[in-house]
Parts: structure tokens; sequence; C-alpha cells
């Protein structure tokens, strides 16, 4: 990697690598790197807006799969949402008539993030009005 590293200083131009933890490239690497740059993770709205633009037009969702529950309990980049989204489409695809289920998304889950768990929705109102 070294003789890899030094081919590159040669040559003009930019280079990127992208991974997701910093501390997963070799300190000798990150010494010799002009600059990092590092991405937070979207916060619950935009988590929401990134499953709803992951799932294909005109896929059947179940009505007890909530974009802002899992938005809400799930912290992920929007690759990780993307690939997500697209596990549990081709899940759906089993179902008859082909329905994006919550099980359908907990399965996915378990195959790319299987450390990770989306509690189940509470069966009350989406939001309850504060008291005074």
């Amino acid at each position: 990697m070294q003789s890899w590293t030094i081919q590159r200083r040669r040559q003009p131009g930019l280079t990127l690598l992208a991974s997701p933890y910093l501390q997963s490239i070799k300190p000798s690497w990150r010494q010799a790197m002009t600059g990092v740059v590092e991405f937070p993770l979207p916060d619950a709205a935009a988590r929401e807006v990134l499953w709803k633009r992951a799932i294909p037009q005109g896929t059947k969702k179940d009505r007890n799969l909530r974009w802002s529950h899992v938005a809400e309990h799930l912290a992920l980049s929007g690759g990780d949402i993307a690939t997500l989204a697209q596990t549990a489409v081709a899940l759906a695809q089993q179902n008859d008539p082909p329905t994006l289920t919550l099980d359908g998304l907990h399965q996915a889950l378990a195959l790319h993030h299987p450390a990770m768990k989306l509690p189940k929705p509470s069966r009350g109102r989406r939001s309850q009005p504060k008291q005074s």
C-alpha cells in the first residue's frame, strides 16, 4: 500500500478515500493525509425523508410501518438507509401481494446491522397533546 500512496502523490489531482470509521484507517495513513472531512449522520427528520425517497414509488407499504418511527429509532447514514430499503423491498417481493412490512424491515436490519434493534411502534396515537 505504501507504493500506492507514493504513486498517488506523484500524480497531479485529488485522491479521496472513504471509510465509515476514521479509526479503521492506519495511523500512518492518517498522518499522511492533508485533510479529513467528517459527515455527521442525518437527524431524524432528514432520515425520514431519506426513507421515503429510498422506497420506489408504487411499492405497497403496510399501515403499521411508519417512517417517522423508523427514522427516530435507527440512527443511520443515507447509504445505510438506501441499502436497508433495497433489501426490505426485495424481501417484500416474497409476499403475495408484494408489501413492504415492519417484519421485512426487521429482517433487512438483521442482515445488515445485526446489533441494531428497531422497537415495535406503540399502538397509541401518533402524538399526544401536552398536558399543562
